[in-house]
């Protein structure tokens, strides 16, 4: 069965290690159920999953995978395509069944589900972000200080990481021209600030 499956993964072009991975899946519920595939049932599942959660203390998002593997493979063997219920039903009076369901299955509701100290931004939080650093360089320019120039560079740099893994970076500002027209001297003859294209005087 588990040869099958694994040939009709790589015929679908998965990588190597999508197969591997949920093939070791699929062995550690065989292991922890002390059972063959086709006298899985539900609550198999759910005393692994309670084992894999209570006691190893796994992740969500692990959970949620090794539960994926396992429903992959029970959709692989009850397809009739593939002859294996027939087959089963044949030589033990019995055929495999789909033991993961939707109301037993971890649903994926959030966009990360990792380490909550370790997340990324929501977009209110970046949001939040780039108006405390506009407010700062106002704040420190009002205040006839020297450093809201760097400042304002700096703010553009800053790349936090959106929950899809993108850079989330606000359009750049023009920095450059503020640089230059404050460096830089205004032409004594005509009064105009020097731009990209134009010499110093």
């Amino acid at each position: 069965m588990l040869d099958g499956w694994r040939n009709q993964q790589l015929a679908r072009r998965l990588a190597f290690a999508t197969v591997e991975g949920r093939e070791r899946s699929v062995r550690m519920f065989t292991a922890h159920a002390g059972a063959f595939p086709w006298v899985w049932s539900p609550q198999m599942v759910d005393e692994w999953m309670t084992d894999l959660q209570a006691v190893r203390r796994l992740r969500r998002s692990t959970l949620r995978n090794y539960q994926l593997s396992v429903k992959l493979f029970c959709h692989y063997i009850t397809d009739q395509v593939y002859a294996w219920p027939a087959e089963r039903q044949a030589r033990f009076g019995t055929h495999p069944v789909q033991v993961v369901h939707e109301w037993t299955a971890i649903t994926h509701l959030q966009d990360a589900e990792g380490d909550p100290v370790k997340r990324a931004f929501t977009r209110e939080e970046l949001q939040a972000f780039f108006d405390h650093a506009d407010a700062e360089v106002a704040r420190i320019r009002s205040e006839g200080r020297k450093g809201w120039l760097p400042r304002s560079g700096t703010r553009p740099c800053s790349r936090p990481r959106t929950p899809t893994g993108c850079v989330a970076v606000k359009p750049r500002c023009s920095t450059w021209r503020t640089s230059a027209a404050i460096t830089t001297p205004r032409n004594s003859e005509t009064g105009v600030w020097p731009t990209s294209g134009s010499a110093r005087p």
